[in-house]
């Protein structure tokens, strides 16, 4: 049996989210989608920053940020088209990652650090 998918884990762990959005502001399909491709950016980022946690963090605040303060500027029919842009740039993004970056690093454990005293 191999690996669960991060990726999937994650975004059944942002369910309750979608779920709980009364006013629609996450399409459901963008906003999964989004989600896998930021998987493999996070994913990426952490195993390549030596299992950096606090960069894998911050910049999981900034995109959450910058969707913050770009997407509710948009209206109607718009406001959909720019979920799909900002959904396309993380999917181009992930596929950057995957073939310049190398999808070695995607799925190379990180060597666990020793715990002896000195």
């Amino acid at each position: 049996m191999g690996r669960p998918d991060p990726g999937g884990i994650w975004a059944l762990w942002h369910l309750p989210l979608l779920i709980s959005d009364p006013t629609g502001q996450r399409p459901p399909l963008p906003f999964v989608i989004g989600l896998l491709a930021q998987s493999v950016i996070l994913a990426w980022l952490y195993n390549s920053t030596n299992a950096s946690l606090p960069i894998v963090i911050i910049f999981h605040a900034a995109m959450n940020t910058a969707a913050r303060f770009t997407l509710p500027g948009f209206t109607g029919g718009d406001y959909h088209i720019a979920w799909w842009a900002q959904t396309g740039l993380y999917v181009l993004i992930a596929i950057l990652v995957i073939v310049v970056g190398g999808s070695q690093r995607l799925n190379t454990p990180i060597p666990r650090r020793s715990s002896s005293a000195t």
